[in-house]
């Protein structure tokens, strides 16, 4: 378990003269504290047999200094250890902590990370609410049940995970979008020229998410068995350099005809930001395998649908050369000013309007992509019928 308590509350609870400094209350009421904690939360298994318990780490929560009024927290490291042979997905939770003390004090229990049912850090699940009871005046236990889904439930769902990792990773997103913008187009001289032919796009946008796999997966390997590990920052950095670059190459040919190995070794980095999610995990040898199998096919499946949307629009659109050329352009704008502002966000920690704008744009990208294919329908559409016409007027042209 980890206890987020606020020291302010905390104090109440074991004595008010206590001091409201975290940092005196544990230099001064450290021993107290342990015992205080010992003695307010137990674990019991569904038979009755009682769970070992020992407190660990206890130290203050970060505050940003230009919040003034954040409320001060304890973070506290408490492990439980059930006797042989019980059932760890099902247990009571006695837990008083605070709450006998102060009445409007409560609880809210979730589940940080949970294999089987695909519960990690980055989404947690709340499982309930500790409080007083209005009517009874009594803390009442919180009992955890988790549905047991196996290994191969595990499997399915760190490929669901893989899926929502993708979904709702703007910055992975857009920079696979950003690459394929000009995939369909040809070279002429240091410009991109016009549209290369159906097989020749087509050929080109799977080529470029092929090698994009290909990369991710290598260190998401790598970075999931601990061959390779690197700090998260700089990693997220080159992700939103990637985004930029690419955003480049849309506008004017950097690396033309080299756009596999470019998607590759963009895809490396890439992979190392997906492997953290798995490495945080500390799974044994069987399920971690299966993690790294399900949480790749997940992206892999995420991504084929991506690419099965957006293709054929890509593929229509960049035939009509002048409408394509701004919204090739419009899109690698966005895609530069996302980048900029990302890599500042992940240099100083902190986000800005640009970003949050983006990510707040990105919530609403099925509605980019519905907008996408509703414009190529219009394009062929019209291009249909303008050749319809001109086919007739020469026909009356026809002499007789």
């Amino acid at each position: 378990m980890e206890l987020q308590v606020p020291v302010s509350e905390l104090r109440l609870a074991l004595y008010p003269s206590n001091p409201e400094n975290g940092n005196l209350l544990l230099s001064s009421f450290k021993d107290s504290l342990l015992l205080y904690l010992q003695s307010h939360i137990q674990a019991v298994s569904l038979d009755g047999k009682k769970w070992a318990l020992k407190v660990g780490e206890i130290r203050l929560a970060k505050v940003d200094p230009e919040e003034r009024n954040t409320i001060q927290d304890l973070i506290i490291k408490i492990w439980l250890n059930p006797p042989p042979g019980a059932n760890t997905r099902q247990f009571i939770l006695n837990y008083d902590v605070i709450l006998h003390q102060v009445v409007t004090h409560s609880a809210l229990v979730s589940i940080r990370q949970d294999w089987e049912t695909g519960i990690v850090a980055e989404h947690p699940t709340d499982i309930g609410i500790i409080a007083r009871d209005p009517r009874s005046n009594e803390v009442f236990p919180l009992t955890v049940s988790l549905e047991n889904k196996g290994l191969w439930g595990g499997f399915w769902s760190m490929v669901g995970l893989g899926k929502k990792h993708i979904a709702e990773g703007t910055d992975h997103l857009l920079f696979l979008f950003t690459l394929l913008l000009a995939a369909p187009l040809l070279q002429k001289g240091k410009k991109w020229g016009v549209f290369g032919g159906t097989r020749y796009a087509l050929l080109r946008l799977l080529r470029i998410v092929t090698a994009f796999t290909i990369g991710h997966s290598i260190t998401l390997l790598a970075g999931s068995l601990d061959f390779l590990r690197f700090p998260t920052q700089p990693i997220e950095v080159l992700i939103a350099v990637s985004i930029l670059v690419s955003a480049l190459h849309a506008i004017r040919p950097l690396f033309p005809k080299r756009e596999v190995l470019i998607a590759a070794g963009f895809g490396l980095i890439h992979g190392l930001a997906f492997a953290h999610t798995l490495a945080d995990l500390e799974l044994n040898a069987t399920a971690m395998t299966l993690s790294i199998l399900g949480f790749n096919l997940g992206i892999e499946i995420q991504q084929l649908l991506l690419l099965a949307l957006i293709a054929p629009a890509l593929i229509v659109l960049s035939k009509q050369t002048r409408l394509f050329k701004y919204i090739r352009l419009g899109g690698a704008a966005f895609s530069m000013l996302a980048a900029l502002g990302w890599i500042v966000e992940r240099f100083v920690g902190h986000p800005n309007p640009i970003t949050e704008s983006v990510e707040h744009i990105g919530a609403f990208g099925e509605y980019v992509v519905l907008g996408l294919g509703l414009l190529a329908l219009a394009s062929y559409f019209a291009s249909t019928f303008n050749t319809t016409k001109t086919t007739n007027r020469h026909q009356w042209k026809l002499p007789i």
